[in-house]
């Protein structure tokens, strides 16, 4: 039902922003100073939405109606999208990945991006669609600057004792499929071995 209203877009006819919102830069800061794993009390939960979800609610969409001055057409911002009552991260992911495979003609990635979970898995999605990757400036940047930002943030988030599995399992991705495009993989045996 949700998805099917991204239908009037048409295929590859809107530019995506992949912005952090529950993960990034805030998030790993506020992590780093908190005991435990996330907001588990009412009074966290508060802080969380006041010190990282609403700054990044904030910044998205003052950039994205920036963007929509600056360019024609439709300009698509997952962050204005409300929030869904049983959704899990996972729910979110995989309806963002299929409007970024099915309508997106570009995405533009904010600043700060590879240290958040949904934006890398974005990054993934447009790396295997082929898409354009553009950085804030709307300067185009390629898949191996991406690569190194997001081993960057993932050391990052290591230094602050966040976790960075999530990280390390888009850059797994990304790694095989350079391995397919390049021929190699990890598996494949070195020239003279079988």
């Amino acid at each position: 039902m949700v998805l099917g209203a991204f239908a009037c877009l048409g295929e590859r006819q809107a530019v995506y922003v992949s912005s952090p919102f529950t993960t990034g830069r805030l998030h790993i800061a506020w992590r780093a100073a908190q005991e435990g794993d996330g907001p588990e009390s009412l009074g966290q939960l508060a802080r969380y939405e006041h010190q990282v979800l609403g700054p990044n609610r904030a910044t998205a969409k003052q950039f994205v109606d920036d963007l929509r001055r600056q360019l024609p057409g439709v300009v698509i911002d997952p962050l204005a999208f409300p929030d869904q009552i049983d959704w899990t991260q996972d729910d979110y992911r995989a309806m963002w990945a299929d409007v970024v495979r099915r309508h997106a003609s570009a995405v533009v990635f904010r600043t700060g991006w590879q240290c958040s979970s949904g934006c890398s898995f974005e990054f993934l999605v447009a790396v295997q669609e082929g898409l354009p990757l553009l950085n804030e400036d709307l300067n185009p940047f390629s898949v191996d600057d991406g690569v190194r930002l997001l081993r960057e943030a993932a050391l990052e988030s290591q230094a602050q004792g966040v976790s960075s599995a999530f990280l390390e399992h888009v850059l797994a991705a990304l790694g095989d499929i350079g391995s397919r495009r390049t021929g190699t993989s990890k598996s494949a045996a070195r020239p003279g071995e079988r």
